[in-house]
């Protein structure tokens, strides 16, 4: 079975840019987080927003968030 936790990273206009791989509109870009939101929650999983955050203080969301211990953090965070 999938794990029933998502996590999201939230369209964030501060650093949206156009590039090859993000070629929708800020716009389009909004609107396809909602879309998203709206499945996930459709299919019956718990969403939890990434907060508008650098790399390394996202992880640590994450980490704790999952409840890895605290050798495992360590690990991760020398690989990010």
């Amino acid at each position: 079975p999938y794990n029933p936790t998502v996590f999201l990273a939230p369209f964030w206009p501060t650093i949206y840019t156009h590039d090859p791989e993000r070629i929708s509109s800020p716009e389009e870009a909004e609107s396809q987080e909602n879309i998203c939101r709206e499945v996930y929650r459709g299919y019956g999983y718990r969403l939890i927003t990434l907060p508008l955050a650098d790399p390394e203080e996202r992880a640590d969301f994450v980490l704790k968030q999952t409840n890895l211990d605290l050798a495992v953090r360590g690990a991760l965070r020398d690989i990010l």
